[in-house]
């Protein structure tokens, strides 16, 4: 085996275990959702957040308008500090140092945050270091 390639796939290895291993910081609140208790989480990356309503995607195909996939973070940048979009009168936190900055529209309208209604419900937060298509199904290979 070459080193080149050799190096490769100890840095595949190595960026594997790192995700494994390398805690993600997550920021929880309490809140009442419909009336219920329940737990609003996100990864706290306010920067990277515009909103599920505003976050850039492609369309894949012009007769299929739901055949489409959000881009990942990488492909962005920076989120916009106002994106226009708010939820019950809330918009955007823009204080991103506030670790008490939930507010409805991280609720309903940031792509980065999950609610937690049910007890022992499985967390499952997306991962935007890849796209997140609308209609996994058609791009299966794409991965």
């Amino acid at each position: 085996m070459s080193n080149s390639k050799n190096n490769k796939e100890k840095d595949a290895v190595a960026s594997a275990v790192d995700a494994i291993v390398t805690p993600q910081r997550l920021l929880v609140s309490n809140i009442t959702w419909f009336g219920s208790p329940a737990c609003l989480m996100c990864d706290g990356k306010c920067e990277k957040a515009w909103g599920i309503n505003a976050r850039p995607q492609i369309e894949f195909d012009e007769n299929e308008p739901d055949d489409t996939a959000y881009f990942p973070d990488q492909d962005l940048g920076e989120a916009p500090k106002y994106p226009g979009t708010y939820e019950g009168g809330h918009g955007k936190p823009q204080d991103y140092d506030d670790v008490e900055r939930h507010n409805k529209w991280c609720a309903r309208e940031c792509e980065r945050s999950v609610i937690l209604d049910k007890k022992h419900q499985e967390i499952e937060m997306h991962d935007w270091s890849k796209k997140l298509y609308n209609q996994p199904w058609k791009h299966e290979a794409a991965g």
